[in-house]
């Protein structure tokens, strides 16, 4: 008889182990996919901050030309003005 009460109280004790595992497994699983929307979510924030420095830079890019232009145009157009040194 003692055999048996052991076996089932190993039995039990067995069965509350999975019940405790399939609930860490559920939880697990939520913070598994929590942290799979927070990765996608910066992803995309990564991406849109790319596209924006990107565009900045295309126009601080073409600023620079069109600066570039302006100073070649002004030296074209004023005659060379030595100082007497």
């Amino acid at each position: 008889m003692e055999d048996l009460d052991l076996l089932e109280k190993r039995v039990h004790e067995l069965i509350q182990q999975l019940k405790d595992l399939k609930g860490e497994k559920r939880a697990l699983e939520a913070q598994l996919s929590e942290q799979a929307e927070s990765f996608l979510h910066l992803q995309q924030e990564r991406a849109e901050v790319r596209g924006r420095v990107e565009k900045i830079l295309g126009t601080l890019n073409h600023l620079g030309e069109d600066l570039n232009d302006s100073v070649i145009e002004q030296q074209e157009q004023a005659p060379e003005q030595t100082t007497p040194y």
